[in-house]
């Protein structure tokens, strides 16, 4: 997964292996797509002082296995994969 941000550095996006499966089977020219046309914009982020738990309930209702972790601002500050919390125990 890769944030995709907006010049002011604020998350407008994401682009997944999914997305990218998604980019390649429509034979588009990779090299020369632009991002915002084959990128996720309805993203799912979370606060920085959510519950690790909480996120992962999250991840769970939305089926994804990993989210971009924002500020007040909406800025990208870290990213949150549903397998580091099954290591860490969370679940």
């Amino acid at each position: 997964m890769t944030a995709i941000v907006d010049a002011g550095k604020r998350v407008v996006g994401i682009f997944t292996d999914g997305d990218l499966r998604r980019t390649l089977a429509k034979n588009l020219d990779i090299q020369n797509t632009i991002i915002s046309e084959v990128m996720t914009s309805q993203c799912a982020v979370i606060p920085e002082d959510i519950l690790a738990a909480e996120a992962m309930q999250i991840m769970e209702q939305k089926k994804i296995n990993a989210l971009i972790v924002v500020d007040k601002q909406r800025l990208a500050i870290g990213a949150l994969n549903m397998h580091d919390l099954i290591r860490a125990g969370i679940v």
